[in-house]
């Protein structure tokens, strides 16, 4: 399952990608990351949860993030580090300047059995819809805006 989130940032193509990689801090803008302890540089222990209507699943994944750049243009990726036999979780963030600050294109594949495919589109679609405020709020609180 795939979803994308494109969001226009008012803030600096290196701002952004430092809120972004920063996992340790998702908890605070992205409400279906209820916990996040950094392991070492480059791994975090996280929880993600999801409700639809009154059931709610939790589950436990350790997250590698990585860090490239082309040109003035950033990708942060943030996926999963267990091993084979787990589903994948991917959160790629694809940021690029533009006139106005930064051009996001978050990507989230999954392929696990979390939850049956139609619920678990209403929960992430959600999730979109949420860590788009949360990410420019998070961005503007980091950029003393």
């Amino acid at each position: 399952m795939q979803r994308q989130i494109e969001q226009l940032v008012a803030a600096s193509v290196d701002t952004v990608t430092k809120v972004v990689a920063d996992v340790a801090t998702y908890p605070s803008w992205i409400s279906a990351v209820t916990e996040a302890t950094p392991i070492d540089e480059e791994r975090t222990a996280v929880v993600i949860s999801g409700r639809l209507g009154p059931f709610t699943r939790s589950k436990r994944l350790v997250m590698r993030t990585t860090v490239a750049s082309t040109g003035e243009e950033r990708t942060v990726t943030v996926s999963r580090d267990e091993g084979p036999g787990h589903g994948n979780w991917t959160l790629e963030w694809k940021m690029a300047p533009d006139s106005e600050g930064t051009s996001v294109l978050a990507t989230l594949d999954y392929d696990g059995r979390w939850w049956i495919p139609e619920q678990l589109g209403r929960v992430l679609d959600a999730v979109v819809a949420d860590t788009r405020h949360g990410l420019i709020s998070e961005v503007a609180r980091r950029d003393g805006r």
